[in-house]
């Protein structure tokens, strides 16, 4: 388990730091959220119900540009 990568944002920026840069260098807007499961409740709890949900270790990071065409 020693040799795992923790799956937060700063070690994974210290083991893959080209990766980042590339990422970061290209894009010019990077938007990031934090991933949850809702486990139970997803509709109950907009009436007041109870939900239950868990926080995962994993962000997600999404490039956000203007299109280009119309469609």
């Amino acid at each position: 388990m020693s040799l795992r990568i923790k799956m937060n944002s700063q070690s994974l920026q210290k083991a893959f730091p080209q990766v980042y840069r590339d990422f970061f260098a290209k894009c010019p807007l990077v938007v990031s959220a934090p991933r949850h499961i809702m486990w139970m409740g997803e509709y109950t709890v907009r009436h007041g119900g109870v939900a239950m949900h868990q926080i995962l270790p994993i962000r997600g990071y999404v490039d956000s540009r203007a299109r280009l065409s119309n469609l």
